[in-house]
């Protein structure tokens, strides 16, 4: 696994504890609210790594 591949699997892990949490929570609450953004963010971010993956790959069929 590389470094991409963990930071993905981190932030994968970090949404199942914020929904967990989310659960107990009641909908509108401050921490709801904020797990929910944090969610969100951390779904921006496996975006953009994916995308870092598939272009490194990309590059290094190029290369070949």
């Amino acid at each position: 696994m590389n470094r991409y591949e963990e930071y993905i699997a981190q932030l994968k892990e970090e949404n199942r504890y914020l929904r967990q949490e989310m659960y107990l929570e009641k909908p509108g609450s401050r921490i709801y609210t904020a797990n929910q953004r944090e969610i969100k963010a951390n779904m921006e971010e496996i975006r953009i790594m994916e995308q870092l993956i598939a272009s490194d790959i990309t590059e290094l069929e190029k290369a070949l």
